[in-house]
């Protein structure tokens, strides 16, 4: 073969390669993927490093981490006894605070920290912070009334008490007789104030009452039926030590009106209240164990669970009520002491009568 052809034929195959080539790359070009940023740094702030004497249901509170591309973010909780704590205590939390409502040990020291996560697997990790319980000697038992065999209360500061004349101890149990509501002489609403019977305490304090609630008059452990109308309660309230001063907290189990077998929530500052309830049947036997945290800033948490009848050998599952443990509205201004204890009101008189009742009531100095 000619040696010029050879040499042009060599050269026209080596651009159809190249063009080839090019065409191939420019087909086959994708648009470059965005990389994620992970979500911000961010500091803890409560509870904080190397705090010693804290509650063993502590509440913890770190700062916001940002999403640098505006993702949705989540919170992983890790506590634990080893100081880069890997037990995953609580997942996709999605506000900046958790309370601990199973009790930690005392006099233990533990660690945690929170992971940040962005929804494109994005992850920011704090320090890790200590912190040491205080010792259980310092979580004393002040008084546990259990209601020992029947006969009136024994040492409670009583308010309104002709309103609700029927209270006492039966077989063992609180039992108060809701049998008369004239012009609503019983009803905690507003500017209304029924009987109390209650105990001074002083902040930061717990009171736990077990298996309270409502009851028909002949049995206080069978729930009255619900007819669509009634408002009936039994619960704990907390009022200013000043009896005369309408501002008070309660939670009560009952009928609401439509809102059959439910947890309500109020808050009364000089003498307006607010009001709302966990939810229909959230309550389904009429009783519940409920649960009053007064911290050292004389602020109240509030929680409950069903019946927890065997509590010395099983452990109590608390639930803060409404997620938050917080009544709706302004809560009152509490000064260092408050009155707490058991109330039982109606509004109207559909479902009259009825019964409150309580197994046992416990009032902690913490």
């Amino acid at each position: 073969m000619n040696t010029k052809k050879t040499i042009n034929l060599l050269m026209i195959l080596m651009l159809s390669v190249f063009v080839t080539s090019c065409g191939s790359d420019d087909n086959n070009t994708s648009d470059p993927v965005e990389e994620n940023n992970p979500p911000t740094s961010f500091n803890l702030n409560e509870i904080t490093n190397g705090a010693t004497d804290i509650d063993v249901l502590p509440v913890f509170n770190w700062e916001t981490a940002n999403d640098p591309d505006g993702d949705t973010v989540v919170y992983d909780m890790y506590l634990g006894t080893e100081q880069t704590p890997t037990n995953l205590y609580v997942a996709n939390l999605t506000t900046t605070d958790f309370n601990v409502t199973n009790q930690l040990n005392f006099s233990e020291t533990y660690y945690w920290r929170v992971v940040a996560k962005d929804n494109q697997g994005g992850e920011t990790s704090s320090s890790a912070y200590s912190f040491t319980t205080k010792p259980e000697e310092n979580n004393t038992v002040s008084i546990v009334d259990d209601f020992d065999g029947t006969g009136p209360l024994i040492d409670y500061v009583t308010n309104n008490a002709e309103v609700l004349p029927n209270v006492g101890r039966v077989s063992g149990r609180y039992h108060a007789l809701l049998d008369d509501n004239t012009n609503n002489q019983t009803l905690h609403f507003n500017q209304e104030q029924g009987r109390l019977d209650a105990k001074l305490m002083t902040f930061p304090f717990e009171v736990i009452a077990r298996n309270i609630g409502i009851g028909i008059t002949t049995d206080s452990q069978t729930a009255p039926s619900h007819n669509g109308t009634q408002y009936n309660f039994a619960g704990i309230q907390v009022h200013a030590e000043d009896f005369n001063s309408i501002n008070s907290s309660h939670i009560v189990v009952g009928h609401r009106g439509t809102r059959q077998f439910t947890i309500e929530g109020k808050n009364t500052v000089d003498g307006v209240s607010t009001v709302d309830d966990a939810g229909i049947d959230t309550a389904p036997l009429g009783r519940v164990d409920i649960r009053i945290v007064g911290d050292e800033n004389n602020e109240l948490t509030f929680y409950w669970q069903q019946p927890n009848l065997n509590s010395n050998s099983t452990p109590d599952e608390w639930v803060l009520y409404r997620s938050t443990g917080k009544l709706p509205g302004t809560e009152p201004s509490y000064d260092n002491q408050v009155y707490v204890g058991l109330i039982t009101y109606a509004f109207g008189n559909a479902g009259i009568p009825f019964v409150g009742t309580c197994d046992a009531i416990e009032f902690n100095n913490l």
